[in-house]
């Protein structure tokens, strides 16, 4: 099975599953889309609420406008990216399901966020298609990795080839969807 180190190596792993139709929930500036749109997607689909209080949690960035407009001026053009501002749970729901290859979660991070994603985007991902996301850390129990292990506690019988990347911190998980 390929296996990627680094989340920075997403490009190879994108094209070496062929995965043409990718989300990424939690997309903000748009730094890790724009690094996965050099796999040249057929489809992209960018998934975010730009809530006020996100930007002001996390970044020392004035407002959400401000995020959201510095996101739309990158991706400007690009003809393969189409943007949903929303509820990720919400919008989860506008799509049919096993619609895409690829979902990459990165938006809320609480237990209840990052489970509720797992839970409404993997139907979105066709069987053999795959489920990834951020800010695992295996050296602790962070609200991602609890959420992380419930959803597969649950859901072993549907997935395999679990694997996280081995960054020092703010490692990514993936998963294979079976079922």
């Amino acid at each position: 099975m390929f296996r990627i180190e680094t989340r920075g190596q997403i490009v190879e792993f994108l094209l070496h599953y062929k995965l043409k139709k990718i989300c990424e929930i939690g997309v903000f500036r748009g730094d890790y889309l724009l690094h996965m749109l050099q796999s040249n997607p057929t489809e992209c689909i960018a998934v975010d609420s730009w809530k006020q209080e996100n930007v002001k949690k996390w970044w020392k960035i004035s407002t959400a406008k401000q995020v959201y407009r510095i996101f739309m001026n990158r991706i400007r053009g690009m003809k393969n990216v189409k943007v949903i501002k929303g509820d990720s749970v919400q919008v989860s729901l506008l799509f049919q399901d096993e619609y895409f290859d690829f979902v990459y979660i990165d938006a809320d991070h609480s237990f209840e966020g990052c489970l509720n994603d797992l839970v409404h985007w993997t139907p979105k991902v066709r069987i053999g298609g795959w489920v990834a996301g951020h800010d695992y850390d295996a050296k602790t129990t962070n609200s991602v990795n609890l959420a992380v292990h419930h959803f597969m506690k649950f859901n072993k019988n549907n997935m395999k080839n679990f694997f996280v990347t081995k960054e020092p911190y703010t490692r990514s998980f993936f998963f294979q969807r079976i079922r």
